[in-house]
C-alpha cells in the first residue's frame, strides 16, 4: 500500500517553507508540520504527496513553495571522473505533488567541492 500525505496548507516564515499535512493510516488521522526539506526527504522515500484539487488557492501556493533540490552524483564506473549534478524539480497538477527523480543534468565537475559550489547557487537544498 502506497503511503500517502495530504498537504492541507502551506506556510511561509521568512525564507523557510512548512506545510501542513495530514497523514491517514488504519483509519485514523495525525497532523503535523513539516519543512521543505522533511518533505524532499520523505517524498524521495516515496511517500505520496497530494491536495486537494478543487482548492486552487493552495495550488498555488504548493507551486510557488519551490519545491526542488539538487542532487551531486559520482561517475558508475571507474573509467569516469567527476560529479554530476541534477536538478530535480516538482509540479503540482491534478492533486498531486510530482517530482522528477529522474533530474535535468545542469553541470559537471572535477572535484566535489566545485560540484557543491555550484549546487548551493542552483537552490537551499542538495543532496549526495
Amino acid at each position: 500500500m502506497k503511503k500517502l500525505a495530504e498537504i492541507k496548507a502551506v506556510e511561509t516564515i521568512g525564507k523557510d517553507v512548512f506545510f501542513k499535512v495530514e497523514w491517514k493510516e488504519e483509519g485514523e488521522s495525525r497532523t503535523e508540520t513539516i519543512s521543505l526539506e522533511t518533505l524532499i526527504e520523505l517524498a524521495r522515500k516515496r511517500i505520496e504527496f497530494v491536495y486537494d484539487v478543487d482548492n486552487e488557492e493552495l495550488e498555488v501556493q504548493i507551486a510557488d513553495a519551490g519545491i526542488e533540490y539538487v542532487e551531486i552524483e559520482s561517475p558508475l564506473s571507474d573509467d569516469e571522473e567527476g560529479y554530476y549534478v541534477y536538478l530535480h524539480e516538482a509540479k503540482v497538477e491534478d492533486g498531486e505533488v510530482i517530482i522528477n527523480f529522474e533530474g535535468v543534468h545542469m553541470q559537471s565537475y572535477k572535484t566535489y567541492r566545485g560540484a557543491m559550489n555550484y549546487s548551493k547557487q542552483v537552490t537551499k537544498i542538495v543532496v549526495g
